[in-house]
């Protein structure tokens, strides 16, 4: 199940559940579907399957008014959800700079040193210096000998260079 900070994945546990049955899995599946199909989900809040959880619930849909609570109430759900999203992947991600004169690596999309290398190519190329940033993230290089290259590039392809 969900052993060691693992995330349960539904399909799995009714995998696990019907294994559990052995031979008798036809007697169990009805349930194990019930479950599932009547257990929220995390983003929206609502189950996979509103029809199934109550007939009141058709009529109720046919209220618009309800439709627009409805509506309205997962649009709150989801705005949270995309807030806990982000601040999860906020926490995990590094902002990086460079300043001018700092030895860098460039991400490697077309090898033109190595013609035919496949995937043996290396993945970074350089070093390169850093001879200007601008205030959008993007960092002109220049070669060791001086020579500039032709494109800014993002941070998000550059590395520091360590010697």
């Amino acid at each position: 199940m969900a052993s060691r900070g693992h995330k349960q994945d539904p399909n799995n546990c009714l995998k696990e559940r019907l294994e559990q049955a052995k031979g008798k899995w036809v007697e169990e599946l009805p349930g194990v579907l019930w479950a599932y199909r009547t257990t929220p989900g995390r983003p929206t809040g609502n189950t996979p399957s509103p029809s199934h959880t109550n007939d009141a619930n058709a009529e109720l849909g046919r209220n618009l008014d309800w439709a627009d609570e409805v509506r309205e109430t997962a649009s709150i759900r989801m705005a949270d959800y995309q807030q806990r999203a982000a601040a999860h992947y906020n926490r995990k991600a590094r902002p990086r700079s460079f300043q001018n004169g700092t030895l860098v690596l460039r991400k490697v999309f077309e090898n033109t040193a190595e013609i035919g290398a496949g995937k043996f190519q290396a993945n970074w190329e350089g070093p390169y210096i850093v001879s200007k940033t601008s205030e959008s993230g993007a960092y002109h290089l220049q070669k060791l000998d001086g020579t500039s290259l032709l494109r800014p590039w993002n941070v998000s392809n550059l590395k520091q260079y360590y010697q």
